[in-house]
């Protein structure tokens, strides 16, 4: 899902697959369909461990900090379920956040 905001379209879901392939060909037709539009800046949120964060930078994206301060947080019940796996196993999207 894309929102456009003024001059800033936000990717707020992402689902790819792991090669960079694909990452290139979003990102190519991407932003040759927002430049058309006037869109002068896309961004999206991804933790920096995320696989698609690398796959996007190699794509030509920057990576910023993210403006809002925003700390992901969990809780598990399940006293077996260690927070250092699910800090390397789980990961978030902007739409996982509903800020849009």
């Amino acid at each position: 899902m894309v929102g456009i905001e003024d001059s800033t379209a936000r990717v707020v879901d992402l689902l790819m697959p792991p090669d960079g392939r694909a990452v290139n060909i979003l990102s190519g037709r991407l932003a040759a369909d927002l430049s058309r539009r006037g869109i002068e800046r896309v961004e999206t949120w991804l933790p920096g461990g995320h696989f698609l964060a690398a796959l996007l930078e190699r794509a030509g994206w920057n990576r910023e900090d993210e403006p809002l301060g925003i700390v992901p947080t969990a809780r598990s019940f399940d006293d077996a379920l260690e927070m250092a796996w699910v800090s390397k196993n789980f990961f978030y999207t902007m739409a996982d956040s509903d800020l849009m």
